[in-house]
């Protein structure tokens, strides 16, 4: 890899402080478009090119999107709509504006819905046609940004060398586990760079770009790099006095797409806990550390990605999971290895492009959810109560079953012999003697009463005192009792 001299050095554009407004206005056109659709906030983002670098708005635009919560307008699924509509529209053979609103009337019909919740709905699925719920300010999109330019450069090198102050051990096997090519030369390392390959740069470069984050998050590095420019190779540099990262030295993911999926899924607030690398699973001689799992009352669910890699990377990927031996399993497969065969997996399968759909693994969960729900909930509804009072944790942990779960069974069967109040079972005979107790107090304050109930060992709240059989009436901020 012959030298390369100074004259030939490449430089990144970096962006730094003075473009802070830049990412300000965006940041602006997205607080303020909590509502709107991904469509309009486009356009009004493209203006911004007007006041600055286009290629930084676009940049910076590009990571914001990554702290926004896109949903569905309306939560149905479009594509039975779609389909129905084109289907009608075959089958008549002619278009005309009569003939389409013919075809939304009979849909809105079938589907149970208004004609504009149907023509909404069918395309309702369209990146443009997404709605901004949620917008959540990074803290800094300008070290982010140049950390993705110098990226994307690497992905034209012919090689990389680096060096660490911290976390050798780490980085090298960071390597080793990424596949890359590499020589140790005094304290630096030298890795072969994805222009380098013949076969499968696109698989390398994504290795290169993992390598890449884990080395600048460490306290003080630098890389030097052969890129080809143009019919030439230029050197890069680059190191901790750039304004890359923060230098925190932690790494929470692999790669970009688990960091970005990792952020859409949490900002659904679905109930679902997800956990990061959880337990590793036996799969057959092997073991697999699963990228994701999530948990809900008891339930637990693994999720693998599979990325774009090798042929025979993935032959043994699939190979492992074929083998893993639980539950559910979701695998999401990049549509890059994806040949309309679905392979062998005992679990759900979602073919993904860029990143796996949040929403998507939302819905998945909740087919695997529902009839182990139900099964839980037949379980909670013969569950017996005894004794004066009961909390409905306690009977939760006592009969191995989800708070929510035996809470919506005991909020859907008959109670013999006791009220319940949302937290507290309490007999209707204990029940009785409460209530004469709180009606003796001679105080129609409700915080009185429910000190009263707290003295006895009850957790009580408003809805302990509406289920006691009193009615409550609100005098500005002080509630009343009132006997019914």
């Amino acid at each position: 890899m012959g030298e390369i001299k100074m004259k030939d050095e490449i430089r990144p554009e970096y962006a730094r402080g003075e473009h802070e407004y830049l990412v300000n206005m965006i940041s602006e056109v997205l607080k303020g478009s909590i509502g709107k659709k991904r469509g309009e906030i486009d356009s009004r983002v493209r203006e911004i090119e007007a006041y600055g670098d286009y290629r930084m708005v676009r940049g910076f635009y590009e990571i914001l999107l990554n702290y926004c919560t896109f949903e569905p307008e309306i939560e149905l699924n479009p594509g039975p709509m779609r389909d129905f509509a084109f289907a009608r529209m075959s089958e008549i053979g002619t278009y005309s504006p009569d003939v389409a609103e013919r075809v939304i009337s009979e849909g809105a019909l079938k589907f149970g819905i208004s004609r504009e919740k149907f023509k909404n709905a069918m395309w309702s699925d369209l990146p443009e046609n997404a709605v901004l719920r949620e917008f959540r300010e990074p803290s800094n999109t300008i070290m982010e940004y140049n950390f993705r330019l110098v990226s994307s450069m690497l992905a034209r090198s012919l090689y990389m060398r680096f060096w660490v102050s911290d976390r050798w051990k780490d980085a090298l096997w960071a390597v080793k586990r990424l596949g890359l090519m590499y020589q140790i030369e005094n304290q630096s390392v030298l890795v072969d760079g994805p222009a380098s390959l013949m076969h499968n740069a696109r698989a390398y470069s994504l290795g290169i770009s993992k390598l890449f984050y884990f080395i600048s998050r460490a306290k003080s590095w630098w890389i030097e790099a052969g890129i080809i420019k143009g019919k030439r190779t230029k050197v890069l540099r680059a190191s901790s006095d750039d304004p890359i990262t923060s230098g925190s030295g932690e790494v929470s993911f692999d790669s970009e797409v688990e960091r970005k999926f990792y952020q859409d899924f949490v900002s659904l607030k679905s109930g679902w806990k997800i956990v990061r690398e959880p337990e590793p699973l036996r799969a057959g001689n092997y073991t697999i550390i699963p990228d994701f799992l999530f948990e809900k009352g008891g339930i637990r669910v693994y999720m693998e990605i599979v990325g774009f890699w090798t042929q025979e990377y993935l032959e043994r990927k699939f190979k492992k999971l074929s083998e893993l031996k639980v539950d559910n399993l979701i695998v999401a497969i990049d549509s890059a290895n994806y040949r309309g065969k679905i392979p062998e997996i005992a679990g759900r399968v979602m073919v993904y492009r860029k990143t796996p759909d949040a929403f998507r693994v939302r819905r998945l969960l909740n087919e695997i959810e529902q009839p182990m729900r139900n099964e839980l909930l037949k379980r909670a509804m013969t569950v017996t109560v005894e004794g004066d009072y009961r909390t409905l944790h306690e009977m939760a942990s006592d009969n191995d079953l989800p708070e929510d779960v035996l809470k919506e069974a005991f909020m859907h069967r008959k109670l013999h012999g006791y009220i319940f109040d949302g937290t507290n079972l309490i007999s209707e005979t204990f029940a009785r003697k409460l209530k004469e107790e709180i009606v003796s107090l001679g105080e129609a304050d409700a915080n009185a009463a429910i000190e009263l109930l707290n003295k006895r060992g009850i957790d009580a709240s408003i809805s302990t005192l509406i289920a006691l059989g009193f009615e409550i009436e609100w005098i500005g901020l002080e509630a009343k009792l009132k006997t019914k």
